[in-house]
This record gives structure tokens, sequence and C-alpha cells, in this order.
């Protein structure tokens, strides 16, 4: 959280895009709850300074938002004798069907088979393909 902050507050300043304040205060609140179990003392301090009147031990711990976690695309890494070879960028609905990747796969690494016939194809659902030739 602290490295994405940095970026964000670094892009608003080159102006790619415009700050949001709520956004920002957001993050900076979770950050100091989530430092508060290991630097408890600085964490007080820093609470009391972004204008907070109760005491950080007080408060709830931030929760994930499940639904912001999952993604559209997957990426798939496509691996030749378990070794990688390339990776394709496939919805995330086609990251579960054996086949399509299956068939993808070989499809992308066409030429680095060198016309060696495939033995088998291993699918690790949602993660690689291995094509064993």
């Amino acid at each position: 959280l602290s490295n994405e902050l940095g970026d964000y507050t670094a892009a608003c300043e080159q102006k790619q895009h415009e700050m949001n304040p709520s956004l920002l205060r957001r993050s900076v609140e979770n950050l100091i709850l989530m430092i508060s179990p290991i630097t408890p003392f600085i964490a007080e301090e820093l609470w009391r300074l972004i204008g907070h009147e109760k005491p950080i031990l007080e408060q709830r711990w931030p929760q994930p938002d499940t639904e912001a976690l999952e993604r559209d695309e997957k990426i798939i890494v496509i691996q030749v004798n378990g070794k990688l070879r390339d990776q394709i960028i496939v919805p995330a609905a086609i990251s579960e069907n054996n086949g399509e990747l299956e068939r993808l796969a070989v499809a992308r690494i066409k030429e680095r088979l060198e016309g060696k016939p495939v033995k088998k194809v291993i699918v690790v659902p949602g993660k690689l393909v291995n094509v064993v030739i």
C-alpha cells in the first residue's frame, strides 16, 4: 500500500491524473491502522496528526474489498519441457478451460516446436501450460 500511495502521488504531481483527496485520506488511514500493531506509538501519533481524536486502538481493522481483487484477465505461463518460453493473457473465464488453454498455448509456441510432435500437454488451470515434446 505504501508503494502504491507513492506511485499515486507521483502520478498526480506529474499531472497524469487528478488527485482524489478522499481516496488518499482513506488509504493513509488504512496504512496507519496496519502499522499500528508493529509500531503502536508512532501509529498513534500519526493518527492524531491526521485529525482523529479517538485512540487508534478503538478503530476497526481495514476490510479488503474482494471484488476489487478480481481480474478480468489472467496471465498464463507457457513452458516447453518445463522451461519458460512465453506467456499469454487470456480472459478470466477461459483461464479454467483446459482445452482452450491447450489450443492457445500450442498455437502461440508453434515455431518453437521446430516440427517436433507434441507428446503431452499439462495444464494447471489458471496458471500455466507445459508442452512436452
